[in-house]
């Protein structure tokens, strides 16, 4: 990637480059709680993914989601173990502030089971010129 500077087009230096994270990738029981999993802070959320590690038990279904919609990212969600929830941010969205991933329940209680859950983003630093 290149840069306009007053001597001209120059390299960007690596670390002021766009990143592709995948953040936070946590595995827990859903009947525990989710331990504080959060989208950062100004960042673009490309989605939101995850894997049933452990069979659900005890609910019909699940949904992914977070503070502002709890079904953002999949409804009607898979209990058993290997399902893989592909929730793409649609669009994707500008987060200023964190964001708290909800969990529901459809149907029932968390008694059982374990989800991982991976967070995908862009946060692009600011440049760098020394």
């Amino acid at each position: 990637m290149l840069v306009l500077t007053a001597n001209g087009w120059s390299p960007l230096q690596e670390e002021a480059a766009p990143r592709l994270f995948q953040s936070f990738e946590s595995v827990f029981e859903p009947a525990a709680g989710l331990g504080g999993l959060k989208i950062p802070s100004h960042i673009t959320l490309l989605g939101v993914t995850a894997r049933v590690m452990d069979t659900i038990t005890c609910v019909n279904s699940w949904q992914l989601g977070a503070n502002t919609g709890s079904n953002r990212f999949g409804s009607g969600l898979g209990l058993e173990k290997d399902t893989a929830i592909s929730g793409p941010a649609d669009p994707p969205s500008v987060y200023w502030q964190e964001e708290d991933i909800v969990l529901s329940p459809v149907g029932g209680c968390f008694t059982g089971g374990r989800i991982a859950v991976a967070i995908h983003f862009i946060k692009l630093p600011p440049p760098s010129l020394s």
